[in-house]
């Protein structure tokens, strides 16, 4: 599969931040486990889950913010959400999922993407625990969220990979 890829011409856009992770995925300088890929978009396990199948949806393009997609890419990336999401959600035999996709606060990667994020199956060990302050700090609340995620085990990443590609 990463033959197909070699002298692969990239357009300029996607050069836009060298030193953009994301980037790097998408060139294949950096390793992914990839769900799903077309000419404009990608999609690949977070590597800190939030729970086990968590994974992101970007455009190949690199642009910094949702607000600055062009229409074309909006709808590519649409089109994946729905797709990868419906593959998802029979993959991982969890109906429920969040979607979310942050602009500035709360931005780890400045590549705009999108998380799909399997929901939590209450009463399973990986409900995690509710912060006991009422009004947490913006540093609170990041290094929370931190702790409560692990790195991404291989085996267990391709156990993923493979049930949710299943589905597509």
């Amino acid at each position: 599969m990463i033959s197909q890829f070699v002298g692969r011409s990239v357009p300029d856009e996607w050069l836009d931040n060298e030193n953009c992770i994301f980037c790097k995925i998408i060139m294949r300088k950096e390793p992914a486990y990839i769900i799903y890929e077309d000419d404009l978009v990608i999609s690949f396990l977070d590597t800190l889950p939030i729970r086990p199948g968590h994974l992101l949806i970007i455009p190949k393009a690199h642009f910094k913010s949702l607000t600055d997609l062009p229409p074309e890419l909006s709808a590519a990336i649409g089109q994946a959400l729905t797709k990868v999401g419906h593959a998802l959600t029979k993959g991982m035999e969890n109906p429920n999922l969040n979607v979310v996709c942050n602009q500035g606060y709360a931005q780890a990667v400045y590549h705009v993407h999108f998380h799909l994020v399997p929901a939590p199956v209450f009463g399973a060990e990986t409900v995690p625990e509710e912060p006991k302050s009422t009004t947490p700090t913006y540093d609170a609340i990041t290094i929370l969220e931190r702790e409560q995620r692990e790195e991404l085990d291989d085996d267990d990443a391709k156990i993923i990979v493979e049930k949710i590609r299943s589905k597509l």
